[in-house]
C-alpha cells in the first residue's frame, strides 16, 4: 500500500497552510479591495 511516484514527477511539500505561495489568496486578496474601493470611498 505505498505510494507509487513515477521517475518524472517531483514531489513539492508545502506547509499545510502557506497563503504567500497560493496564488487564489492573492486574487482574493485584489477582489476584496476592488470591491471595498467601490463601497467605501474616501472624501
Amino acid at each position: 500500500n505505498k505510494l507509487v511516484i513515477p521517475e518524472n514527477i517531483i514531489l513539492l511539500f508545502q506547509p499545510p497552510y502557506c497563503p504567500e505561495l497560493n496564488a487564489i489568496e492573492r486574487v482574493w486578496q485584489y477582489i476584496k479591495q476592488q470591491i471595498k474601493n467601490i463601497f467605501y470611498t474616501s472624501d
